[in-house]
C-alpha cells in the first residue's frame, strides 16, 4: 500500500461519510469530530505520544457521554469505540505516521 500525505488523508477523511455505529447522525458526527481532533494532534503537534492520543480520546469520549442532551450516550459502547480506534489505526497505516491503539485502551 502506498503511503499518502497527512494533508491528503485528512481531506479524504473529512469528505468521507463514515458510520461509527451510533444510533443518531449527531452521534456519528460527534465520533468523527473526536477522531479528526486526534488525527490533527497526532499529525501536527510535536511530542504527541500514544499515551496522549489515548488520553485525548478518553477525555473527549467521556465529555460526549456526559452531555446532558443524551445524543451521544452510546459513544462508550463497544462498537463506537471499535470504530474510533479503527479510524486511528487506518490513518497510521495509510500515512505511516502515528501510533496504533486498541479499543481496550479506551475507557
Amino acid at each position: 500500500m502506498d503511503i499518502i500525505s497527512r494533508e491528503d488523508y485528512l481531506n479524504k477523511y473529512i469528505n468521507s461519510d463514515l458510520d461509527f455505529e451510533m444510533p443518531t447522525p449527531e452521534g456519528n458526527d460527534k465520533a468523527k469530530e473526536i477522531v479528526l481532533e486526534a488525527l490533527n494532534k497526532m499529525f501536527y503537534e510535536d511530542n504527541f505520544t500514544r499515551r496522549k492520543i489515548i488520553s485525548l480520546l478518553n477525555h473527549r469520549i467521556s465529555s460526549a457521554y456526559s452531555d446532558k442532551s443524551t445524543k451521544y450516550r452510546y459513544i462508550k459502547d463497544t462498537e463506537p469505540k471499535e470504530c474510533i480506534t479503527e479510524q486511528i489505526n487506518k490513518a497510521v497505516l495509510e500515512t505511516g505516521y502515528g501510533y496504533k491503539i486498541s479499543r481496550f485502551d479506551l475507557k
